[in-house]
């Protein structure tokens, strides 16, 4: 197969490498191990599955992409110490200046970023990477009943913005809008539009109603979770935090969670 670059192989053969080490095999279908049989064939000694978790580990995207045909899929919040996201109509930061600077680091390390309409409107977020080095995400924006203000940053131009749309009468400046029904697959059909756009990892930031509604369909594979000190006593309930292998770090005065679904 050759993509990007020609396959290793005939350069491995080309140089009569005696020994080859192979983490993993691709999940990639139009590879499908015939490298691996070619090297054989030729008297070359393969090894297989040296560091194969720490391997999947680090190709998750990659994998994840080829074998459930979606994006890897990373939800991202913010809660207070009591609980809370924020407060209904109101913009309101909980995580602090250091945390900023590392979602925007994560930001850069994702093909898309994802958030529901009712952030657009309350918080009206840029979704870019200013304060980080990198390319800018794609935008992409659940509007499911088509209620987006124009006077937003997303319809600045500046940056690609797809909006998923249920309302088969909208449209908006500056942002490319797909209308897909508004109904129990709306967001299963949304991931497999950006499979076929060729995203293989997502940055979900919300708000609340979004992120339930991919951990309600099972649609994750990564969880991270700035827990503040800041305290709100009232406001949008976080979500519930699922069971999966955990790792916590501190960010300044902020607890850093993550939870990886199926990390062995």
């Amino acid at each position: 197969h050759t993509g990007k670059t020609p396959p290793c192989t005939e350069a491995i053969l080309a140089n009569k490498i005696p020994k080859v080490v192979i983490s993993q095999t691709d999940p990639f279908v139009a590879v499908n191990g015939a490298g691996i049989e070619r090297l054989k064939n030729n008297g070359v000694e393969v090894s297989i599955g040296l560091l194969a978790n720490e391997s999947e580990f680090l190709n998750r995207r990659f994998i994840t992409f080829h074998t459930k045909k979606r994006p890897y899929i990373i939800l991202k919040w913010a809660v207070s110490s009591d609980g809370f996201m924020g407060v209904a109509g109101k913009n309101i930061r909980i995580s602090n200046d250091a945390t900023a600077l590392v979602t925007h680091q994560w930001r850069s390390e994702e093909q898309a970023i994802i958030v529901g309409s009712r952030t657009i409107i309350t918080d009206d977020p840029q979704l870019d990477t200013r304060l980080w080095p990198g390319e800018n995400p794609l935008r992409v924006i659940l509007d499911q009943r088509g209620s987006l203000p124009l006077q937003r940053n997303i319809f600045n131009g500046k940056q690609s913005t797809l909006v998923f749309s249920g309302n088969p009468e909208i449209n908006y400046p500056n942002a490319h809008v797909l209308h897909i029904p508004d109904d129990e697959s709306f967001l299963v059909n949304t991931l497999r539009e950006l499979h076929a756009r060729s995203i293989q990892s997502v940055l979900v930031e919300g708000g609340a109603a979004t992120l339930k509604l991919f951990m309600k369909q099972d649609l994750w594979d990564e969880i991270r979770v700035f827990q503040s000190e800041k305290i709100l006593h009232e406001g949008i309930p976080a979500p519930d935090l699922p069971n999966g292998k955990s790792e916590e770090s501190f960010i300044e005065n902020n607890t850093l969670k993550i939870i990886y679904k199926n990390r062995i």
